[in-house]
């Protein structure tokens, strides 16, 4: 289904910044499309994804971008590359699709769910973890070919999910829930609840220090 949160016509584009951040170009133009992730692998290839299925991707640090079929018109919410050649995108109605060869080509994923998926990180190219509506997380360890449902006890919407390692990970979520997994997934456990937050995105830069970005209902 389309994702159009302000109403009106879409527009979207992607800004680029060289100076650490002290300034932000435009290096798509506005298009027609709503962007949700954006991921690079490496400095000059890149991939966005957003509404619709829209996947643009660009080889030279985003001086050009060409779209890419993803096989999917619904919208894509994340996008995650494990290595260059081979990548993820998840997003609504249960939608995962996965390329082998740079994101020429997409295959879809058969998840299982028909709930909304919010974002996908993988801790090599065949260990992933996907989350989304109603405290859903499904684990994959054949890159993606099965998805396994993780029990962990909360129905609230899950929308990051990130891991410092291979078995230490962390999901955030509506209410300010904060899941925490040292097991790779087998079990998760609370560390943060009860509030009117949305913590839409969960970052740690090293194993002990993290941030997580807040949005009040």
């Amino acid at each position: 289904m389309g994702y159009y949160p302000y109403g009106g016509p879409p527009e979207g584009e992607v800004l680029k910044t060289v100076n650490g951040g002290e300034s932000w170009v435009s290096v798509t133009g506005p298009t027609d499309h709503y962007f949700l992730s954006v991921f690079f692998p490496n400095p000059q290839i890149g991939f966005v994804v957003g509404a619709n299925g829209i996947i643009l991707i660009t080889n030279d640090g985003g001086v050009t971008w060409t779209e890419s079929p993803s096989g999917t018109t619904n919208s894509l919410r994340s996008v995650y590359f494990p290595e260059t050649n081979i990548g993820y995108s998840v997003g609504d109605e249960g939608t995962i699709i996965k390329t082998t060869n740079g994101g020429s080509d997409w295959t879809v994923q058969t998840s299982g769910t028909q709930l909304d998926l919010w974002s996908v990180y993988f801790t090599s190219t065949s260990v992933g973890y996907t989350v989304g509506n109603h405290g859903l997380i499904l684990k994959t360890t054949d890159g993606g070919t099965n998805w396994l449902e993780c029990p962990i006890g909360t129905t609230d919407t899950l929308y990051s999910v990130f891991f410092t390692d291979e078995n230490t990970g962390y999901t955030s979520g509506r209410f300010g829930v904060i899941l925490k997994t040292t097991d790779a997934g087998t079990s998760w456990a609370q560390v943060n609840y009860g509030s009117a937050s949305y913590l839409f995105s969960i970052h740690f830069p090293d194993a002990n220090t993290g941030y997580a970005s807040d949005t009040h209902g």
